[in-house]
Order: structure tokens, then sequence, then C-alpha cells
């Protein structure tokens, strides 16, 4: 997923595979049974390291057609 924003504070939990989490001040790679959280505004990129699945939790303040354009 290419650089974006989100509007509220997000978790992303890993259920299966790794993902690279970029954000401004650094890279990260999680892995199944891990999660990260950030707070709302902050630019990130994710990327799927093989067959990935994830769960992400979306704050209050976003709203689910903002997550889909970002996919795009």
């Amino acid at each position: 997923m290419k650089e974006h924003t989100a509007r509220g504070a997000i978790m992303i939990m890993l259920i299966k595979g790794a993902l690279l989490v970029a954000s401004l001040e650094e890279e990260i790679v999680r892995e199944r049974g891990k999660m990260v959280c950030l707070e709302s505004k902050i630019p990130h990129s994710l990327e799927a390291l093989g067959e990935c699945v994830v769960r992400l939790v979306l704050s209050k303040h976003d709203r689910v057609p903002s997550f889909f354009r970002s996919v795009k």
C-alpha cells in the first residue's frame, strides 16, 4: 500500500505472514501475532512480505471509504 495517512488512530494486527511498515521515522517488520499502532495523520506505507493477512482497526474518527481510496 503506497504512502498515506489515516484520519484517526489505527491498529494493524498480523494474523498471518509478515508486513513491512514504513513511516517517516523508521521501517519495521511485524510478523504473525504482532501489532502496529499509529496515531492519526502519520504518513506510512505497508508492504506484505509474501502472503499476509491483517486485521485493520480504524478509529471512530476515520471512515471506510477513505481506507478504500488509499488501497487503490
